[in-house]
């Protein structure tokens, strides 16, 4: 791994031969189903699909990365594949526990030019960008945010 690309990214919550959690226990609380996805930094590593309203534990996947000493998990449910970000303590009794709400915030939230924008972001053709700026998201929950500038027009 990059130093940039560690620094960014932190460090693994466990070590190699360090005792850790063995299996995360996912709860679907809302009506959609929900495709479970732990953030590992680098990239995502699928850990189960969960219908709506079951549970399941399932085995956790090595290679956790530590966002601010939490698992941060993306969850992509229902038909329309809403994205949401669920942050969870490390903790485990007897297993660290993941819990999808009942409603989904779709994450990230896209901002233009201030703004809160409704649309996909791939509506807006790259030479009309002058900047992005991403904001990871908050340990309390809290969605990443992506600013974009525009270009002021000629």
């Amino acid at each position: 791994m990059a130093l940039e690309e560690a620094v960014r990214c932190g460090n693994t919550l466990w070590k190699p031969g360090e005792p850790r959690p063995a299996n995360l226990e996912v709860v679907n609380r809302s009506s959609d189903s929900a495709s479970v996805w732990l953030d590992r930094c680098g990239g995502h590593t699928w850990v189960v699909d969960v219908g709506a309203g079951d549970s399941t534990v399932v085995g956790l996947p090595n290679g956790a990365a530590s966002f601010e000493g939490r698992l941060r998990f993306i969850t992509y449910r229902g038909a329309r594949r809403a994205v949401a970000v669920e942050m969870v303590s490390p903790e485990a009794n007897p297993n660290v526990r993941l819990v999808v709400p009942e409603v989904a915030v779709e994450c990230p939230h896209v901002y233009v030019d201030g703004k809160l924008y409704d649309q996909p972001l791939s509506t807006i053709t790259r030479d009309r960008i002058d900047s992005v700026e991403y904001l990871p998201s908050s340990p309390s929950g809290e969605c990443m945010r992506i600013n974009v500038r525009l270009k002021s027009p000629l």
